[in-house]
């Protein structure tokens, strides 16, 4: 594994930091390993050095406090009134459609707007 925004977010415990980048060594493209033997050897050492950094940023993320930090921003909205009903079993889908009719934009649901890629 060399995508070190992916394993550090293995290494604090799963996908928390799953939404922070797409990006950070993803090949877009399959290409075929080598079988040769030096190859592999160095691979191998590619692979444990990016496993011992994402280690190393898992651990310090955890103890500065800043994986917490990030998942608490992550679900603040948990926190809101609307949130607190959902989470509490108390919210049911014609509060919510009245919420999502309130907060959709008039320029979302201008036609011209849709056709648009």
């Amino acid at each position: 594994m060399t995508n070190l925004i992916q394993l550090v977010g293995s290494c604090c415990g799963g996908s928390s930091l799953r939404n922070l980048s797409s990006s950070g060594g993803v090949i877009g493209w399959r290409q075929r390993e080598s079988t040769d033997v030096e190859d592999m050897f160095i691979a191998h050492i590619v692979g444990m050095d990016t496993l011992a950094r994402g280690l190393r940023n898992a651990a310090k993320l955890i103890e500065d406090g800043s994986l917490a930090e990030l998942i608490h921003m992550r679900y603040a909205s948990y926190d809101n009134e609307l949130g607190a009903l959902i989470e509490a079993g108390k919210a049911n889908f014609e509060m919510l459609e009245k919420k999502a009719i309130e907060w959709v934009s008039p320029w979302l649901l201008q036609p011209s707007r849709n056709l648009r890629r």
